[in-house]
């Protein structure tokens, strides 16, 4: 993606998918709101208001070197603290007083957390607020797996049912064939809970090692 110091670089949403604690984020960067009267900017800011409507959680980030101005305090206004984390970011550059005690007063009912982009101060902190929203304030042992909502609930329920029915497969020696298919079922299912996955790879190593359908 292009970035630079100009207003109004980014266009397009851009979309990844990481893993903090276990959970699956997918994380879209979205062109900033602002009033713009071109054409292409203008777009990518209604697909920015689209994405920010059906987003769980909305990642808001702010220049906290500078103090608010009537931009961050209109989408301040707009934004749901409920499912909102503020990100105060360019926390390696010096602020006054002044500037902080604005900042405090604009945030008042909002979370919030100071980080820098460039040194990466504050940014396991961010994580961590991340997974404690998505799991309603609690951060998950290794061992566990965090079901978050509807759609994860439902593709964890396709990987149980196609699992199940590998095991049906395996116990009418249907072939290994049809065991494969069943597996790549639920790696595809699974991999909307956790993350994606390389079904092929996995796949390709089970087979390597162990004499199934036999």
């Amino acid at each position: 993606a292009i970035v630079t110091a100009v207003p109004g670089t980014t266009r397009d949403l851009i979309e990844e998918t990481v893993q903090l604690h276990g959970l699956a984020f997918r994380l879209t960067d979205t062109a900033g709101l602002r009033e713009s009267s071109d054409e292409v900017e203008s777009e990518g800011i209604r697909r920015t208001r689209n994405t920010w409507a059906d987003a769980e959680l909305v990642v808001l980030v702010v220049d906290q070197s500078q103090p608010p101005d009537a931009e961050d305090q209109r989408l301040l206004a707009e934004a749901d603290p409920v499912r909102t984390l503020v990100v105060q970011n360019k926390a390696d550059l010096p602020s006054g007083s002044e500037v902080q005690g604005a900042w405090r007063t604009v945030l008042q009912g909002f979370e919030a957390v100071r980080m820098s982009a460039t040194t990466g101060e504050g940014l396991e902190l961010l994580e961590t607020r991340m997974v404690r929203r998505a799991m309603g304030g609690e951060i998950p042992r290794a061992e566990e797996v965090g079901i978050t909502n509807l759609r994860q609930q439902q593709s964890a329920q396709q990987a149980l049912d196609a699992l199940q029915q590998a095991r049906t497969t395996l116990e009418q020696e249907a072939g290994a064939e049809y065991l494969a298919l069943d597996l790549r079922h639920a790696l595809n299912a699974l991999g909307a809970v956790v993350g994606e996955t390389t079904a092929d790879d996995l796949l390709a190593r089970i087979f390597s090692e162990f004499c199934i359908g036999k």
